[in-house]
């Protein structure tokens, strides 16, 4: 499992950084709304994301079948944590929208290994 957890960092990483670059690019470039631009982030970041879980970060193990109904039932209710953050941040807290997305992103994060460790990629016998 210590290897599955360190894959699945470095998996976040790239992860973060296409997201967050996404997030940056739909914010300011295209000049979306905060909760638009984190939208539009987190599609980039889901695709990336079940890519490396699937072929990088839980491939030594076997699956059951559903595993992409699963990935995107377990996304929604990160991203539920993470909207929830994002609005208590920025809304409640007056954090800037960069700096309300980096604690976003962590409470995501954090959330989304777990449901991915113990729900999506659950093994089989």
């Amino acid at each position: 499992m210590k290897s599955e957890f360190v894959r699945y960092l470095a998996s976040g990483v790239v992860n973060t950084l296409a997201g967050y670059l996404a997030f940056l690019l739909a914010l300011h470039g295209l000049g979306l709304g905060l909760f638009a631009a984190n939208a539009a982030s987190y599609a980039v970041g889901l695709t990336v994301a079940y890519g490396l879980n699937l072929a990088f970060v839980f491939r030594g193990s076997r699956h059951s079948g559903g595993a992409l109904a699963r990935f995107l039932a377990g996304f929604a209710a990160a991203y539920a944590v993470n909207l929830g953050v994002l609005a208590l941040a920025h809304g409640q807290a007056g954090l800037r929208a960069e700096l309300a997305q980096v604690a976003a992103m962590a409470a995501y994060t954090v959330s989304f290994y777990l449901i991915n460790r113990h729900f999506v990629w659950r093994r089989t016998a």
